[in-house]
């Protein structure tokens, strides 16, 4: 049986998994080892004299709504983080589905904002902000500290069976690389340019980059890649 190899946090990778049709789920087995774990940082927040907050991952969001009780407005990437926001009491708006879009999107407003964000990050967002005119600060409020895989993750990828891996960012994808360059049944489903760049390194039976960088065309990406694996398959058998 093909395997879905999951490597999100595991609230994240329940998420994903749970977009896939009962037929779906039951033609692979799923396997869920994250690669990054998710630690808040020791850090205090106080919303005063800002004008809104930027969140760029609803790790952000979440860690930070649990540190402060302080609510306003929230200026966010993504529909998922938007949504997450709004959860948590905010007044969220997604501005695109990428730091480009958000730069792009987002018209200055009076006073400053404050980026919430990982220590790992791409896309030099503040300083982006401030050179188009808008006064911009950072907290770093959790860190992504590499993982290994799981017992189960190592024992399918050591295996015969076909591995299908939908990977969400360039970090996941440096330490995917250093775990597994041996792996010979890889299916790849990347988020975007940035995240394939260093999956190329990989001898990956296949390579797609989604459509959008979003949760839903990555899962259109596992299912095509599943659909052109299972092409491959028949093949085999009608030989």
């Amino acid at each position: 049986m093909t395997v879905l190899l999951l490597t999100r946090p595991k609230d994240a990778s329940a998420r994903f998994w749970s977009q896939f049709t009962a037929d779906e789920q039951a033609s692979w087995q799923s396997i869920v080892s994250p690669l990054l774990e998710i630690v808040a940082k020791e850090v205090s927040i106080d919303l005063s004299g800002y004008a809104g907050v930027v969140f760029t991952s609803t790790h952000a969001v979440e860690i930070t709504s649990q540190k402060t009780m302080q609510r306003g407005l929230a200026f966010c990437v993504g529909r998922h983080t938007t949504d997450r926001a709004v959860e948590f009491g905010w007044d969220a708006y997604c501005f695109g589905a990428n730091v480009d879009g958000f730069v792009r999107a987002l018209d200055p407003v009076q006073g400053p904002l404050l980026h919430l964000r990982g220590q790992h990050t791409r896309g030099d967002l503040c300083n982006r902000l401030q050179n188009q005119g808008q006064l911009s600060e950072e907290t770093i409020v959790y860190d992504q500290r590499y993982c290994s895989f799981s017992a189960a993750a190592q024992r399918a990828l050591e295996a015969e069976v076909p591995v299908i891996a939908p990977i969400f960012s360039p970090r996941t994808a440096e330490q995917f690389v250093k775990l597994c360059s041996a792996a010979q049944n890889l299916y790849l489903v990347a988020m975007s340019e940035a995240v394939a760049e260093p999956l190329s390194a990989l001898d990956a039976k296949d390579l797609i980059v989604a459509q959008d960088p979003t949760a839903a065309a990555m899962a259109e990406g596992v299912r095509l890649v599943a659909m052109r694996l299972a092409r491959v398959e028949g093949n085999k058998t009608a030989q």
